[in-house]
């Protein structure tokens, strides 16, 4: 019986210390797709450039700009982060959302004239599933540098969000 008991206690042990091992793992699929929504978000600004049809508001044109720095400088930050907790993402994964249907609808938008409202209209829904996805990575990184980390660039999409409207 006292064997027994000793078996099962090791077990117990065991089991404990593999689901703290593998417990700073879980966060990774998460902080990557948050990396690949500010990858999307990088991207519509560049579109603005690229395309001489494509007219924006004064305002929208420096929302335009601050989104491209804040998330560049966030995507660098995280991309960081994950490298020093020895997880590499590569530029395939990171360009998983990069959307060429949002290209099309921004192509099309900027022949039709209606370029500033579809702009804004995508960089909403964007910035919106950005907010959720840095939400849930959040819940499930339990490391403190990350946690602030992700909490910053989650103020950062609110104060972004609030731009939208002026």
């Amino acid at each position: 019986m006292v064997v027994g008991l000793a078996l099962l206690m090791l077990i117990v042990v065991a089991s404990v210390v593999i689901n703290l091992l593998n417990s700073g793992k879980d966060f990774t699929p998460s902080v990557i797709s948050v990396i690949q929504d500010q990858q999307e978000l990088v991207h519509i600004v560049s579109k603005v450039k690229d395309n001489s049809q494509a007219q924006l508001s004064a305002a929208n044109a420096n929302l335009a700009a601050t989104l491209q720095l804040t998330m560049s400088s966030s995507q660098a930050q995280l991309i960081h982060y994950l490298a020093n907790n020895h997880h590499k993402v590569s530029s395939k994964q990171i360009n998983l959302k990069v959307s060429a249907t949002t290209d099309q609808q921004l192509t099309a938008s900027a022949a039709a004239g209606t370029y500033d409202s579809t702009f804004i209209s995508i960089v909403q829904t964007k910035l919106t599933a950005y907010q959720h996805d840095l939400g849930l990575a959040y819940q499930k990184d339990k490391g403190a540098k990350g946690r602030a980390l992700l909490s910053s660039e989650y103020d950062q999409a609110t104060l972004l969000l609030g731009q939208l409207g002026h």
